[in-house]
């Protein structure tokens, strides 16, 4: 049984194109023309896409924008996968990757660090 499991996780990684990065950012779906939204959890991320995290099952499009909080930038993407509670949402590069790059890193840097860092530039 272990072998069967361990082919499942090997031929996973094989089908992502790029590492997958672990965060807990608080994020929005938004959709319906941009007249809906719903709050979710951005659990990992990688250049190619995303896993989402809602509270409870979300009914969704397959289409749909993301927005991080605190930020303004929208990133279009598709569901690819859903399961209970957590979406997969693939996107196009775009400067949204940067973003997620940039905050991540952020969150990973010391508060004194990122003070003085502001400082300098």
């Amino acid at each position: 049984r272990s072998g069967i499991a361990n082919f499942r996780n090997i031929a996973m990684d094989e089908r992502r194109k790029s590492a997958r990065r672990r965060c807990l950012i608080g994020a929005r779906a938004v959709f319906n023309n941009r007249s809906s939204t719903l709050n979710c959890t951005l659990r990992n991320w990688s250049e190619d896409g995303c896993l989402l995290s809602f509270g409870e099952t979300p009914y969704l499009p397959s289409r749909i924008e993301l927005v991080l909080d605190n930020r303004e930038t929208l990133m279009p993407g598709r569901i690819v996968w859903r399961r209970d509670h957590e979406v997969g949402l693939a996107f196009p590069r775009s400067r949204f990757f940067q973003e997620l790059r940039d905050l991540t890193r952020a969150a990973r840097t010391p508060a004194v660090s990122r003070t003085s860092a502001k400082r300098l530039h």
